[in-house]
């Protein structure tokens, strides 16, 4: 628990720099390292009690736990910081549009989804790890958001029971691979897992989000169907890291995508604060230490031709 002296400094830090922080001023994030700080800061907001707030780009309510580094960033931003993910789906999917999620965990790019497609249309997370789910539930019924479809499982090429290791610093960074984290450091559960496209029957998806630390092919395999059918856009993280500690690599993910005759574009960022903008390049060959999100767009695609543009008109605010 922090001591009064500590309890003062807190409040004026969300007084007086949450402001400029929220703005996305110049130099904001310079300023957030200095005065709130990243994962090894985490001690040092630590005694509150669960903060509602609303965020700036969907307008949905979100419960956060400052002692959580990535819930004290969407705190002082916000948003959550994963910017270029929410940027595609402002620019390349509509109203009435179906969303789906793998690897929801507390709902942010959920939330965002579901305000993008509005009532017309779907979001379906998976999400199989029950602590970030029910907050992703929270926010869901606070919303009154009945449009989206919360599943209990994780999915893959075949149907299993696996080991999800969850990282005690960070529910995101669970895996069913072996994770980067020592045993002292997580928990596991056991999990059902699914095919994906035994789950997207009858589905035609717009956009899919896959966020599985390392078991990404795994993913891809089971949605062969589903992308053959559909050709939805795909963003999908890719950590070489997670992907070797998940028996796979980065060339492997990028060849099955290939094949189904997708276009693949590195995502980076372009701008700051009111001007961030996603840039695209394409992709030709992956090294053996990639880190990055890419965005694979079929050619069937009616804005496949339009998708830098409209990117490059795509802002958060």
């Amino acid at each position: 628990m922090p001591n009064a002296w500590q309890k003062v400094w807190q409040r004026c830090v969300m007084a007086l720099v949450r402001p400029y922080i929220w703005r996305e001023l110049p130099g904001w994030g310079r300023l957030y390292q200095l005065m709130v700080g990243d994962f090894k800061h985490n001690d040092r907001w630590s005694g509150f009690e669960t903060i509602w707030i609303r965020g700036k780009i969907h307008g949905y309510e979100m419960p956060l736990d400052l002692a959580s580094w990535s819930n004290r960033q969407t705190y002082f931003l916000g948003r959550y910081y994963d910017s270029q993910n929410q940027l595609v789906i402002k620019a390349l999917v509509g109203q009435g549009d179906t969303v789906v999620d793998i690897g929801g965990n507390e709902g942010m790019i959920t939330l965002l989804a579901a305000h993008v497609v509005g009532q017309q249309g779907k979001v379906i997370t998976f999400e199989p790890n029950p602590a970030p789910r029910a907050k992703m539930e929270q926010s869901l019924q606070r919303n009154r958001i009945d449009w989206v479809d919360v599943r209990p499982i994780g999915v893959s090429d075949e149907p299993a029971v696996l080991t999800l290791t969850i990282p005690r610093i960070n529910s995101g960074e669970a895996t069913f691979g072996e994770s980067v984290y020592g045993q002292g450091d997580t928990s596991t559960i056991e999990v059902p897992v699914s095919v994906v496209d035994d789950e997207l029957i009858g589905e035609m998806p717009r956009f899919i989000k896959i966020d599985v630390e390392g078991f990404e092919l795994h993913v891809l395999r089971g949605l062969r169907k589903t992308l053959a059918r559909a050709k939805p856009i795909v963003t999908i993280e890719i950590i070489s890291q997670h992907l070797t500690h998940a028996g796979t690599t980065a060339a492997a993910v990028a060849a099955e995508l290939i094949q189904a005759g997708y276009r693949g574009w590195r995502m980076s960022h372009s701008g700051r604060g009111r001007s961030l903008r996603v840039r695209l390049q394409a992709v030709e060959s992956f090294g053996d230490d990639v880190w990055a999100d890419f965005l694979w767009v079929h050619p069937d695609d009616p804005l496949f031709g339009e998708v830098e543009q409209r990117l490059a008109r795509t802002s958060l605010t």
